[in-house]
C-alpha cells in the first residue's frame, strides 16, 4: 500500500498531498480539494493563520481526517460490480502489488522461484494462464499477498485464489488457508476446511479457492503448508466475485420448476470431495449453474475408494423460504430402479448453517426438466429457509453396486403453492396446478430387492403433458410388488373424491385380470388411509375425460371415504408372464353429481348357476341395471335387468344388488353368440338360414353337456359388468369381473 508521509505546517501537508500521485484515489479527490481551498480561506482570518503557523490542532486535524478517508473511511470503500464469474486482481489499471514469504523469508528452502527468476509478479500480470510457481520441501511453505493500493473492498465479496498442483485435490484443502487484511491488519483467516472450492472453467486442473468475506479488505493472503506434501503449486492470480450489487433473480412461478442459472440468479456453485478420492472426481462444474439445460458437471466415484464427493449451488444474494422444494437435475444409469437413491444426501444451508439433511428415501423426485431414461429432478420439501443446497454422492452406499458417474445437469427451486380443488370438478394431480412431487419412501419395489423388474420414468406422472408416462415392469412370479406414489405436498383431497390412476396395460390384459393384479393407496401425512384392489377398484371412466392417449385406458380408482394427500399405486406379478403397466397420472374428482357410485362387484358360478352382486354407493337420477356378460371382454350381451332400489332413483348410502340364474339357460357360447350378433348383418337368405342353424345346434349341445363347461369353452372366462341406466337415457358401467368357478 502506497503510504503518505503528512508533517509540518497545514500547507505543507496540503501541498504534499495535493502534488502526490493521486490518481488512484480518484474518490477522495473531492475531498482534499475541499481542504485545498478551506485553507486558502483561513489565511485571510488571523487566528487562522496563527494556528496554520503553528502548524498545531489544524495540521493535526487534517492528518486524522485526511489518513482516515484514505485507509479506513468506510464511505470510500469500492463495491464490485455483481458478477458471477471471477474477477482476476490482475494490473489492467496498474494498482496491485504482490509480496511473498517462504518459510519466513524470500530464500528459504521452499521458494517462490523458477530457476533464479522470482516469479511471483506473475501473480498480477494480465496472462491469466501465467502462474507463480512455488515450491515447498519437507517441513516448509509458502505464503503469497496480493495488495490493491488504491482501494478497499466492502464486505460481503467472495474472494480467493486460483491455485493448481499435481498434488492438490478438494479433500486437501486443509493445508491451505486464505485471510484478507485492511491496512495490514489481519481482518478474517479462513481455513482450509472452511473454504470454498471450484474447479475452474478457465484452467484445467485448477480450484478456485476462497469464501464470502464478512469485513473490509484491500489484501489477499494465501498459505500453503507442507502437509500438503512437498511439490511445486501454481497460483494463477487472486480473484473476486461482487455479490453485494446483484439482484436476487426473478420469483418463481407457482408449482413450476425454475432453474438457478447465474444469467438469471446471483448463484455460484462449488465443489469438494472427502477421502483419497481422485482429483478428476469433479468436473465442469460451472456446467451446474449455466442457462443451459443439455450442459452437466460429472461426479466420478470408484466403488473400491471410501469417500464422498459433493457439489454445491448457492444464491449469494437471496434466501428461499421453508416449502420450497429444491432439487438437483441428474442422470445415473442406475438411478432408473430408484433405489440407487440411497447413494445421495441433499443438504440444505442458511449463511453457512446447516439447515437440513435428506437421504436415501427421503428424497423425493420432482418433475424432470427433461424426459430421459435415468434423467430425474432428485430433491426434498423444506421446512427451513435456505439459500445453498448441497448433493452429496457416497458410491459406497449401495453395495455390489459402483454408480461410475453421476451427471449433474442443474439445480431447480420450486415454490410450491395449494392447488384448486372445487366441487364438481375432475383433476390430474400434476404440476403446475397442483405442488405434486413423487414420494420415493413409497415408490419402488417392496419385499425381496432386485430381479423384481423395473420402474421408468416415475417423474413424468407429475409434469404438465398428459402423454408422458410412467412404466412399472413386473417379471412373471416376482415377489414383490412395483409402486409410485403421488404426494401434494399442499393440498388435503376431501373424502368422498374419486381417486385413481389412468393406465393401460402393455402386457394385452382385459380389465378384469389388469385390476385383479393392482393395488391403490390413499395417505394422509403419511398414514394409510385406504387400500383398494381387484373387485374393490372401479373404472371410474364416469369421472370425465380419460388422462393420457391411447386405446385401451382405464381410469382404476375408488371413492375415497377419507381425506387424503397423497396416493399410491401398486403393480404385482402374474403367474406366467410379465405384467408391464403403462400409467400417464393420478386423477382425483369431487363430481358429487355422478349418476352412480359403484362399491364391489363380484361373480361367480357353482351348482350349475351364476351369481352377480354388486353394490352402489350412491345413486342419482338412476332407472335400472342391466347385468352384461361376455366370453371375450370385447363383445357384451345384456342378460338381466332390474330397476334401482333407490327412492326415485337417488340414494346416499350403499344398496345391494343380486342377481341368480340357471347357468344352462344363458346360452352365451362364444360361436353361438359371435353367430346370434352376426345374422342381422347377413342379406343373403339361404347364408342366413344355415347361420341360424348352426346357432341352434351349437345352443343345443350346449345345453346337453356339463354346466361348468356351457358358455365358458371348457377352460375360457366369462366376464361380467353393470351398466346403470339413468332417467335420461345415459348409461355408466362398472368395473369388469371375471366369473369365479366354484366347487
Amino acid at each position: 500500500m502506497q503510504r503518505l508521509a503528512l508533517y509540518g505546517t497545514p500547507a505543507a501537508n496540503l501541498s504534499l498531498l495535493y502534488k502526490a500521485n493521486i490518481s488512484n484515489y480518484s474518490p477522495l479527490m473531492p475531498f482534499i480539494m475541499k481542504q485545498k481551498q478551506m485553507l486558502l480561506v483561513a489565511g485571510k482570518y488571523s487566528i487562522f493563520t496563527r494556528l496554520a503557523g503553528k502548524g498545531s490542532l489544524l495540521s493535526l486535524f487534517l492528518l486524522i481526517v485526511t489518513t482516515l478517508s484514505l485507509r479506513t473511511g468506510y464511505a470510500q470503500q469500492t463495491a464490485l460490480s455483481c458478477s458471477m464469474t471471477p474477477v482476476p486482481m490482475v494490473n489492467g489499471g496498474g494498482t496491485f502489488t504482490a509480496s511473498f514469504t517462504a518459510n519466513g523469508t524470500n530464500t528459504g528452502l521452499s521458494s517462490w522461484l523458477s530457476g533464479l527468476t522470482n516469479t511471483v509478479p506473475r501473480v498480477i500480470d494480465n496472462d491469466l494462464a501465467n502462474a507463480a510457481v512455488g515450491t515447498i520441501v519437507v517441513g516448509g511453505s509458502l505464503t503469497l499477498n496480493v495488495t490493491d493500493n488504491a482501494n478497499t473492498y466492502s464486505a460481503g465479496n467472495y474472494a480467493g485464489f486460483l491455485i493448481g498442483s499435481g498434488l492438490l485435490n478438494l479433500s486437501a484443502l486443509g493445508s491451505i488457508t486464505v485471510t484478507t487484511l485492511n491496512d495490514g491488519v489481519v481482518q478474517e483467516t479462513m481455513p482450509g476446511s472452511s473454504l470454498l472450492a471450484a474447479s475452474s472453467s478457465l484452467i484445467s486442473g485448477a480450484y478456485e479457492v476462497g469464501f464470502y468475506t464478512n469485513k473490509p479488505y484491500d489484501q489477499l493472503r494465501l498459505t500453503i503448508s507442507s502437509t500438503l506434501g512437498a511439490g511445486v503449486y501454481n497460483v494463477y492470480y487472486a480473484f473476486m466475485r461482487g455479490t453485494g450489487s446483484c439482484s436476487a433473480g426473478p420469483v418463481p412461478d407457482c408449482n413450476t420448476n425454475t432453474l438457478l442459472s447465474f444469467s438469471t440468479h446471483p448463484v455460484v456453485a462449488q465443489s469438494g470431495i472427502t477421502g483419497a478420492v481422485a482429483v478428476t472426481a469433479v468436473s465442469n462444474l460451472s456446467n451446474i449453474v449455466d442457462a443451459s439445460t443439455s450442459t452437466a458437471a460429472s461426479i466420478s466415484t470408484v466403488a473400491s475408494v471410501a469417500g464422498t464427493a459433493f457439489v454445491s449451488v448457492k444464491n449469494t444474494v437471496a434466501d428461499y423460504p421453508a416449502g420450497y422444494f429444491v432439487g438437483f437435475d441428474i442422470q445415473n444409469s442406475s438411478l432408473i430402479s430408484l433405489s440407487a437413491l440411497s447413494a445421495f444426501t441433499l443438504v440444505t444451508y442458511l449463511d453457512g448453517v446447516q439447515q437440513q439433511t435428506f437421504s436415501g428415501s427421503s428424497l423425493l423426485v420432482g418433475a424432470a426438466l427433461l424426459s430421459s431414461s435415468g434423467r430425474q429432478t432428485v430433491g426434498a420439501v423444506t421446512s427451513e429457509p435456505f439459500d445453498e443446497a448441497r448433493l452429496i454422492v457416497n458410491n459406497q452406499a449401495l453395495v455390489g453396486v459402483d454408480l461410475g458417474v453421476t451427471q449433474v445437469f442443474d439445480v431447480i427451486i420450486n415454490s410450491l403453492c395449494p392447488g384448486t380443488i372445487a366441487p364438481n370438478q375432475s383433476y390430474r394431480i400434476a404440476q403446475p396446478e397442483f405442488p405434486a412431487v413423487i414420494n420415493s419412501t413409497r415408490t419402488g419395489f417392496d419385499g425381496a430387492v432386485g430381479g423384481n423388474g423395473t420402474i421408468e420414468t416415475p417423474e413424468n406422472l407429475i409434469d404438465n403433458n398428459p402423454d408422458n408416462y410412467a412404466t412399472i415392469s413386473v417379471l412373471a412370479g416376482a415377489a414383490s410388488k412395483g409402486s409410485i406414489s403421488i404426494l401434494d405436498a399442499k393440498d388435503v383431497f376431501p373424502a368422498g373424491t374419486g381417486v385413481g390412476f389412468n393406465l393401460s396395460s402393455l402386457s394385452g390384459l382385459l380389465e378384469a385380470d389388469l385390476f385383479n393384479s393392482i393395488t391403490i393407496e390413499t395417505w394422509l401425512d403419511g398414514t394409510l388411509q385406504e387400500s383398494q384392489s381387484s373387485n374393490s377398484l372401479l373404472n371410474l371412466t364416469v369421472l370425465g375425460p380419460i388422462f393420457g392417449s391411447g386405446s385401451g385406458d382405464f381410469n382404476a380408482g375408488f371413492v375415497a371415504s377419507q381425506p387424503f394427500d397423497e396416493v399410491r399405486i401398486s403393480v404385482g406379478s402374474l403367474a406366467s408372464v410379465a405384467n408391464t403397466v403403462r400409467i400417464y397420472g393420478a386423477f382425483a374428482s369431487t363430481d358429487i353429481s355422478l349418476p352412480v357410485s359403484f362399491g364391489p362387484v363380484s361373480a361367480f358360478i357353482k351348482d350349475g348357476n351364476l351369481t352377480v352382486n354388486w353394490e352402489t354407493l350412491t345413486e342419482n337420477n338412476c332407472k335400472e341395471y342391466q347385468v352384461e356378460a361376455s366370453v371375450d371382454g370385447k363383445v357384451w350381451k345384456a342378460i338381466y335387468t332390474t330397476p334401482s332400489k333407490a327412492e326415485n332413483g337417488n340414494a346416499t348410502s350403499p344398496i345391494q344388488y343380486s342377481f341368480t340364474q340357471s347357468f344352462s339357460g344363458l346360452a352365451l357360447a362364444s360361436i353361438g353368440l359371435m353367430a346370434l350378433l352376426a345374422i342381422p348383418l347377413i342379406r343373403i337368405r339361404f347364408l342366413k338360414g344355415m347361420l341360424m342353424l348352426v346357432f341352434l345346434v351349437a345352443v343345443g349341445v350346449s345345453c346337453n353337456k356339463n354346466r361348468d363347461e356351457v358358455n365358458t369353452g371348457g377352460d375360457s372366462s366369462l366376464y361380467i359388468r353393470i351398466a346403470q341406466y339413468d332417467k335420461d337415457g345415459q348409461v355408466h358401467y362398472s368395473k369388469v369381473v371375471k366369473a369365479v368357478k366354484q366347487p
